[in-house]
């Protein structure tokens, strides 16, 4: 249950991180391992979760708000292409759907993460060896 939690504090975290300029998840997930603050499986979902908050957040400004010129067409991301193509609007629902459809597969799948065993905190095993 821990690990949920770490999880929902990590895309809290990654919300709030993705509003400030200059900042990225990577580098308050390296001053958790420089300090090592944290044990290996709660900065693991620590990380899980800061990277998904930040990603979510920050899809709808880099659609709108970094919209390159014609020149870098090549250089740029699906939603970029979208919004030069004028099918902004079309992206951002589009990643939304997906962002949605992730979060039911995460869902789906996490009662699997309570049956598997820790050993040593860091290998990880669905196998009892009792």
């Amino acid at each position: 249950m821990l690990i949920f939690f770490t999880v929902i504090l990590g895309v809290l975290g990654g919300s709030v991180l993705a509003l400030i300029l200059a900042f990225h998840t990577y580098n308050l997930v390296g001053i958790f391992i420089i300090t090592g603050f944290l044990p290996p499986l709660t900065l693991i979902s620590l990380m899980l979760g800061l990277i998904i908050g930040f990603s979510i957040v920050n899809t709808i400004p880099s659609i709108y708000l970094s919209a390159p010129d014609e020149s870098a067409i090549f250089l740029v991301l699906p939603g970029q292409k979208y919004m030069l193509q004028g099918r902004g609007h079309e992206a951002c629902m589009l990643s939304g759907i997906e962002i949605l459809v992730a979060i039911f597969v995460l869902l789906a799948i996490f009662p699997l993460s309570e049956k598997t065993n820790i050993k040593d905190g860091y290998r990880l095993s669905v196998i009892s060896y009792r």
